[in-house]
This record gives structure tokens, sequence and C-alpha cells, in this order.
């Protein structure tokens, strides 16, 4: 189910961003507009059929490309505490607010609205923070730059 929420997301997402680059190209007078869609594109709405199909495919496909889980980041610290607690730092220097500590789960969100729409409020980040391991899951940037900076904070 979440799956289909994020995939509509991106859909309507992809819509807007379309249309917004569309209504540009009009308002800036790049395209001769007289009220008909094929003005705007060369095959009328044939044309807008295949776009929407498109966005369709890849509103699809992305949140499979998009969200990752990494696991088994590497702690030489031998300490879940410790562990967490460079998390914790790491986590408030990059303005993400803890939203939940369950255990040895994290989870956190991004704390600005302007950060958060361009993520379209799916900017959950969860943290499994064992003894010689952290797992870091959510959105592929964040995960890997997050990762990237644990494995050398961690050795």
């Amino acid at each position: 189910m979440k799956y289909a929420i994020r995939s509509l997301k991106y859909f309507l997402w992809f819509n807007i961003l379309a249309g917004a680059i569309v209504a540009v190209m009009v308002l800036a007078g790049g395209t001769a507009y007289d009220g008909s869609l094929s003005s705007v594109f060369r095959d009328g709405i044939k044309s807008l059929i295949e776009i929407e199909i498109f966005f369709f495919v890849c509103s699809m496909l992305y949140p499979a490309w998009s969200f990752i889980n990494l696991k088994d980041c590497p702690s030489g610290k031998n300490d879940a505490k410790v562990n967490a607690e460079v998390v914790k730092g790491y986590m408030a220097e990059h303005k993400f607010v803890l939203v939940k500590e369950e255990g040895s789960t994290l989870i956190y969100r991004y704390d600005g609205l302007a950060g958060r729409l361009s993520r379209m409020f799916e900017d959950e980040i969860k943290f499994f923070v064992g003894d010689d391991y952290v797992t870091v899951s959510g959105l592929r940037k964040d995960v890997v730059r997050i990762a990237s900076y644990l494995e050398f904070k961690l050795r």
C-alpha cells in the first residue's frame, strides 16, 4: 500500500512539474498558444496521452529505485549506545528531528517544510543500531550520504 501511495505521489508530482514547464513556455512566448493542445504539442491529445503513459511508468518504477536499505554499516565501536549517539549527533547537525525511538530503532524526519516538500513528505529515515553495525533505510540520496558519514565516524 505504501508503494502505491508513493507511486501516486510521484505521478502527481511529475504532472505538476510538466504542467509548470508548459505554462512557463506558453507564458514566455516559446510557443504560439491558440487554445488547443495541438498548438503546444505536435500531435495534440495523442502526445499528451503518450506523456501521461511515460509519467505513469516512471512513477511506478521510481519508488523502487529511490528507497533503499543499507545494511551493516560497519562499526568499530562495538557499543550500540556510542553508535546511537553518533547517529543522533549527525542527524541533529543536518536538520533531522527524532520522531520515535524504540529500543535500538531510531526514526527521523526532516525539519524544514521546504525540504519535506521537495521529498514529497517521504523523508523518513530509519536506523537500527546494533553493537557492531548500523542499518539505514529511507530515501536513497539521504541514506547514501548518511551511511558514508557513519562509515567514516564509526571506525
